[in-house]
């Protein structure tokens, strides 16, 4: 299998994986992609829980899988995207990913990370408000957005230049939480943790619910968003010690 999970900055993210039993009993979550045949996503993740899969603007855009890797296959002009949710046992405290762009394009579609206070729903999102949420990390190829939502309306609270662009190579990202002291942190696709970020929603928002995000501003022109697995936790998870 490609690449496992690493040891970033001497601090090893353990993994606690649950199996049989209920989704709401489960405090992780986690998907390999790499050992799934082509074809529809998988309706229940590796850990559990029951994918919530939802789409804009039309289902070609619902994630499927190519080559062990979550992608979408919508290419029209305008805005698509494809989303995958899955229910923690309590609110979420890290959300980490192995994903790569593929090649051609010419600008960059992005992945994100999100914590929500409630599910996506599955299906087509259509005007669906998007719920609260303390942490929606926007990963493209050469930087990250780290935003707030409250009351359906986004509030960007670091914009994150990486100094370098990346291509096709495999980039590992997470998102660090925690709620009780307000504060989070990003790991980078270079190995840079940044943060502390601060913002009340951070502090005040419970989410137990984790979204990975394809996302493409225009899909007939934007490089592709393959992920190859991903993993959330709410158990405490300390961050590495940031280095920017």
């Amino acid at each position: 299998m490609e690449g496992s999970f690493r040891t970033t900055c001497g601090a090893i993210l353990c993994v606690l994986l649950c199996t049989c039993v209920s989704p709401t009993a489960n405090s992780d979550v986690y998907q390999d992609y790499s050992t799934e045949p082509n074809g529809s996503h998988p309706a229940v993740f590796d850990s559990g829980q029951t994918a919530i899969l939802t789409y804009t603007p039309n289902e070609a855009a619902r994630p499927t899988i190519y080559g062990g890797r979550s992608i979408i296959t919508y290419n029209g002009p305008g805005r698509g995207a494809g989303y995958a949710t899955a229910q923690l046992g309590a609110t979420a405290s890290y959300v980490e990913a192995d994903w790569n762009l593929g090649s051609g394009g010419t600008t960059s579609g992005a992945l994100a990370l999100g914590l929500y206070a409630t599910a996506i729903p599955s299906g087509y999102l259509g005007d669906t408000l998007t719920p609260d949420s303390p942490a929606h990390v926007v990963f493209l190829d050469d930087h990250f957005e780290y935003g707030v939502w409250q009351n359906h309306g986004l509030a960007v609270i670091a914009n994150v230049p990486y100094g370098r662009r990346f291509t096709t190579e495999t980039q590992h990202v997470a998102v660090y939480v925690d709620k009780a002291a307000g504060q989070a942190w990003v790991l980078g696709p270079t190995g840079a943790v940044y943060g502390p970020f601060t913002h009340p929603q951070i502090k005040d928002v419970t989410a137990p619910y984790v979204t990975v995000e394809q996302f493409y501003g225009n899909a007939s022109t934007d490089t592709r968003v393959e992920i190859q697995r991903w993993r959330a936790s709410s158990d405490p998870v300390n961050p590495p010690m940031p280095r920017q």
